[in-house]
């Protein structure tokens, strides 16, 4: 699954190279804003392929969980990289709009066009990962994104060459390269919200449902704690009052049955404290 992230990686440098060159020869603010986006997705899916590659790595003594907080920081790097991604759209956008430069919708449009297999692949490729970690749904997510916003490249140049004006081809090229501005900050927004998540040690949703599957078995587990080191590691504490005539075989045994029924809600890792009834 790794050489899914390789190959993506090598697509998306070749689309960059291809819509940057197309950017020059039509001077289109929306192309040159979407080769920008690329680059910086290129840089994201380089990086991610090193990510994958080091979260498989063993816990060692110093890492005791291993590497897969790495996830939680190839994401919030992904989102940082898509903000400035925005930040050069917008600047090259109105800089272009300023100065009133004719777009060439001719060479837009069959350079766009041809930019198209450059995404499909990847599309395809990241669809096969998007649920084996934060880092590669980030990175679909990326992808989704892209497509779209290079099919309003497509049309975009397609209007200009039909209507061949110079300053309404300018408008409209300025308001497609912020409509896809527009979806940079929403897919930001999504991927910050998930690392956040991550980072912050946030609570799964169903926090509620565990302590109640839990509680019906074993009225004495309390002070359970929930959390994803990553998503392929979810953690958990408990504590549990019993009773002092219990001995260690039997605390062992009903540990096991503890984990038992942390491992059906997805928790992979527990550490269980057993405490004297008062």
């Amino acid at each position: 699954m790794k050489s899914n992230f390789l190959i993506s990686g090598i697509l998306y440098w070749a689309l960059f190279t291809i819509l940057f060159s197309g950017a020059i020869f039509s001077r289109s603010s929306v192309m040159l804003s979407e080769s920008f986006h690329q680059l910086f997705d290129s840089i994201s899916l380089t990086f991610g392929y090193y990510v994958s590659l080091m979260i498989t790595k063993k816990p060692d003594k110093k890492f005791s969980y291993g590497y897969h907080r790495l996830e939680g920081i190839s994401s919030i790097l992904n989102f940082f990289i898509i903000i400035t991604g925005i930040i050069l759209s917008v600047f090259i956008t109105v800089y272009s709009l300023y100065y009133l430069i004719p777009v060439n919708g001719f060479y837009g449009f069959i350079i766009s066009v041809v930019s198209l297999p450059f995404l499909t692949v990847p599309l395809y490729l990241l669809n096969k990962l998007k649920n084996s970690g934060i880092n590669e749904k980030a990175n679909f997510k990326h992808n989704i994104s892209d497509t779209f916003t290079l099919f309003i490249v497509v049309i975009t140049m397609l209007i200009i060459i039909l209507i061949k004006n110079n300053l309404i081809s300018i408008i409209i090229d300025t308001v497609s390269s912020f409509v896809i501005i527009i979806i940079f900050i929403i897919t930001a927004y999504s991927i910050l919200k998930d690392s956040a998540s991550y980072l912050l040690d946030r609570s799964p949703d169903n926090i509620s449902e565990i302590e109640n599957g839990l509680g019906v078995k074993y009225p004495g587990a309390h002070h359970l704690h929930v959390w994803k080191v990553c998503s392929h590691l979810t953690v958990a504490t408990l504590h549990v009052t019993e009773n002092g005539d219990k001995t260690l075989n039997e605390l062992t045994s009903e540990e096991k049955s503890l984990n038992d029924i942390l491992n059906k809600y997805g928790i992979n890792h527990s550490t269980i404290q057993f405490e004297i009834k008062k």
